[in-house]
């Protein structure tokens, strides 16, 4: 079974793959990780946090892990895979971080935006 780890507290991690991750007997949903303020600001080049109201929502819903960043989340020898449903200008920086993790990557569309974005990854 693969353990599945969602950056971030995304709607549609909320509605949809999460919920589909719990029914399968295949994966296990492993937890949410939360960038921490090194990661948001130089990666996300914004202050904007999840609330503690979403936070708790996801928490309860689902149970599982909250990892305090996105780096603990990569370097936990226990999660298989990352879910990133964060915004497409986000997309190559954190997939090529998850990938030379070690960890699979399932990833919202579009993927990339440039070819050579994804004949490097």
């Amino acid at each position: 079974m693969y353990r599945i780890v969602v950056f971030e507290t995304s709607d549609i991690a909320f509605r949809r793959t999460i919920p589909a991750i719990m029914k399968s007997k295949h994966f296990q949903y492993g937890g949410f990780a939360l960038a921490n303020d090194e990661e948001r600001n130089v990666v996300f080049k914004t202050d904007f946090k999840p609330t503690s109201e979403q936070i708790e929502k996801f928490k309860n819903a689902f149970g599982a892990k909250c990892y305090l960043s996105f780096d603990e989340a990569l370097n936990d020898k226990e999660v298989d895979a990352i879910y990133l449903p964060l915004p497409p200008g986000l997309h190559f920086y954190w997939a090529k971080k998850i990938l030379m993790s070690g960890k699979h990557l399932f990833i919202e569309k579009p993927f990339v935006f440039t070819p050579s974005e994804a004949n490097e990854l």
